[in-house]
């Protein structure tokens, strides 16, 4: 089958060889991409780079049924897919490893704020994982999988520089550079990458030190290092360490009470961050005659500050100085059957520890009431039992998988609040049995149907007590709101995917049904007042589709998109009635917060050798979101997003590239997302840049 992967991918018309499928390793063996039996998609690194992908945020600019549910800035961002969203003080929805460790933690559902130069590749799974990811993999699995060492290359490397300009705003710079470091030929190697990233600012406020322009400027560090040890061919060790520094003064949070200011930050709405994590990581590979055994370990420490001052829909200013502190300890053990088929199987076993750590100092709604000092704390401690296994009938025609999860996790909730004059502590423990099942059908060489069912499970959390100390006015006498119960889910997926044309058109079409219990969301009483609960039951259905066709001349054509229909199946009547100013879109029967109805990606792609040693290329990507209603269904709405972005440029057959891009071409200005109540993080204007390469 040809490459499938929403239309990234193309080969020049003078080029004559057979495109070479991706190799992926998402069911934790490798496959190639064309023989995965469910939804998913792939980029290689070059592909990556080429379309200008810097960031993971841009990787979801072209997923189906894949949004932001959450953008307060470059460092606070959540997505989700298939509508299975969430809210930043959760265990997320979509699982995130950079290569083989979780970036987990937590009561924290941001992505990691990473760098995408110099990847292997991108793996993007879109349905729940839970057998071989396990909890917050309910909406899917994002893998980012660096270059490894080249142990037979010699020294070699790639630098890139890029300068930008976004409109009414300041002009920005990035420098990327890796390098491939020889230490023993044939055994012992390593690796460099390091990457800066500076974004033009384009806010402006008057109510920060007399007036001032294009405040929210980005700095952005990513240092990379990995060292890659093969003393024979069926043993290897890698060993990594990355380190990331993010430093935005004001983040790209607005407010919508006057709609025509919306790159004016005003009332002292002023939100800073700084997010800083270290990442020690290794990994070992041994292979026997009957199995592969793998371990992987790490070790993630995550800091984040940020000083809020921030309107509230003109009801007052909230300001507050917060922090968090956050580690995670992991270690997976797994065996791999070694054989081909028709038995395949894998088993593992995975262990973690992490807590997180939540201060909150000088917190105050003006004008309505003063928050507490408040320390909040939560340690976890998780271990799960995995195992997968498949088994291929009447020569390949059939294969039926069956895999299992056994996940437990204790937490213990510990609040402070105002010095030891409010201590609260709670135990909890969450845990899940986690099946899936698979059928797939190969009844040819050009394609697939395939069905799926599987269970995703998420740990339940604790509310900050600053969080819920405005919502005594708004419920019962008594009502506990400090801690949230476990969600899960079942999700049923049916899929084709089909090569036509001999591989030029491939088409994918996937429709799912998710049954989703108990559904920790953010809920807002009253603006910037809100609570993390269960609100209820909801069900999603959906169709993803995806179709590339690759022409004769070079160039190649893809539109994959979303169609998404949701709804409240029952809400807890204490938040079904809704407060005067709270959330109206919690009842039975409304759709859900923070999900779009429709989302579609076109794109086009083109190549061709202008001569022996030199080839152009160009790149468009059309993107549409639908309008989605506020995380905390007060009721804004986050406007429909139309993106078009483009490059082009020139690369020689040796060692170099010039190109030229714009994004957010036609400069449009809506928001992103909507958080808890009229503060909502909108999208860049229309950026114009030029990125210059070399290898060496």
């Amino acid at each position: 089958m040809a490459l499938a992967c929403a239309g990234i991918g193309t080969v020049s018309a003078e080029e004559e060889a057979e495109i070479e499928e991706i190799v992926v390793t998402a069911q934790k063996r490798e496959a190639l991409l064309s023989d995965i039996p469910f939804a998913m998609q792939a980029l290689t690194g070059e592909e990556i780079e080429k379309h200008g992908l810097t960031r993971v945020e841009d990787l979801f600019k072209i997923i189906p049924s894949a949004t932001v549910t959450q953008s307060s800035s470059t460092a606070v961002t959540t997505f989700s897919i298939r509508g299975i969203s969430t809210y930043v003080e959760m265990d997320p929805t979509v699982a995130h490893y950079i290569d083989e460790m979780p970036f987990s933690l937590p009561a924290t559902g941001y992505a990691p704020t990473a760098n995408l130069f110099d990847l292997e590749r991108v793996e993007i799974i879109r349905s729940p994982q839970g057998t071989l990811y396990g909890e917050s993999s309910m909406g899917g699995v994002v893998r980012l999988i660096t270059a490894d060492p080249d142990l037979d290359g010699g020294f070699s490397g790639k630098i890139k520089l890029t300068g930008t300009s976004v409109k009414d705003g300041d002009s920005g710079f990035g420098g990327d550079l890796a390098m491939n470091i020889p230490m023993v030929d044939g055994k012992l190697a390593g690796r460099l990458t390091v990457s800066y990233q500076e974004l033009g600012a384009y806010l402006d406020s008057p109510d920060f030190e007399g007036g001032s322009k294009d405040i929210n400027d980005v700095d952005k560090l990513n240092v990379r290092g990995k060292l890659l040890f093969q003393p024979r061919d069926d043993f290897n060790m890698k060993f990594s360490y990355w380190h990331h520094e993010t430093d935005e003064p004001f983040g790209n949070t607005v407010d919508l009470s006057d709609p025509s200011e919306r790159f004016l930050l005003t009332g002292g709405g002023l939100t800073a961050y700084e997010v800083d994590y270290d990442i020690y990581a290794g990994f070992l590979r041994k292979e026997f005659d009957f199995a592969t055994l793998e371990y992987s370990g790490s070790y993630l420490d995550w800091t984040m500050y940020f000083p809020v001052s921030l309107p509230i829909g003109g009801f007052g200013v909230y300001d507050a100085d917060f922090g968090f502190a956050s580690d995670a300890n992991t270690h997976e053990l797994r065996l791999l059957s070694a054989n081909d088929g028709p038995l395949t199987w894998v088993a593992g076993f995975y262990y973690r520890e992490g807590s997180k750590e939540f201060t909150l100092q000088d917190g105050e709604f003006r004008p309505l009431f003063v928050f507490p000092d408040e320390v909040t704390r939560i340690d976890s401690e998780a271990w799960a039992a995995f195992g997968e296994a498949s088994y291929e009938f009447m020569d390949g025609l059939v294969e039926v998988l069956v895999g299992l999860r056994w996940f437990d996790d204790e937490r213990q909730f510990t609040q402070d609040i105002d010095g030891g004059g409010r201590v609260v502590d709670t135990d909890s423990r969450y845990d899940s049995l986690s099946p899936r099942f698979n059928v797939t059908l190969r009844p040819s060489e050009q394609g697939m149907i395939f069905f799926n069912a599987a269970k995703g499970f998420r740990s339940g959390t604790m509310t900050p007590f600053a969080a819920i100390v405005g919502t005594e006015a708004f419920i019962p006498p008594g009502t506990d709101l400090s801690t949230t119960d476990s969600d899960e889910l079942w999700s049923y997926e049916a899929g084709v995917k089909w090569d036509f044309l001999d591989g030029d058109l491939s088409v994918e079409v996937v429709s799912y049904y998710t049954d989703w219990e108990d559904v920790q969301l953010l809920y807002t009483f009253f603006p910037g007042i809100g609570a993390n609960v269960n609100v209820g039951d909801a069900e999603l259905m959906g169709i993803d589709y995806s179709v590339s066709y690759r022409t004769p001349v070079g160039l190649t054509l893809s539109i994959s998109g979303n169609f998404n229909d949701t709804e409240w199946k029952s809400v807890d009547p204490l938040f079904a009635a809704g407060a005067p100013l709270g959330s109206q879109f919690l009842a039975e029967g409304e759709d859900l917060p923070a999900v779009p109805d429709h989302t579609y990606h076109i794109t086009a792609d083109y190549s061709t050798l202008v001569n022996e040693h030199l080839e152009f290329f160009a790149f468009a990507n059309y993107s549409f979101r639908d309008e989605q209603v506020d995380i905390g269904g007060l009721g804004d709405i986050a406007d429909k997003l139309r993106r078009l972005s483009m490059r082009l440029g020139v690369r020689s057959q040796e060692s170099w590239e010039v190109s030229v891009f714009a994004n957010n071409l036609l400069d449009e200005d809506g928001v992103v997302s909507i958080i808890n109540g009229g503060a909502a993080g909108v999208l860049r204007p229309r950026e114009f840049g030029v990125s210059v390469a070399r290898s060496f």
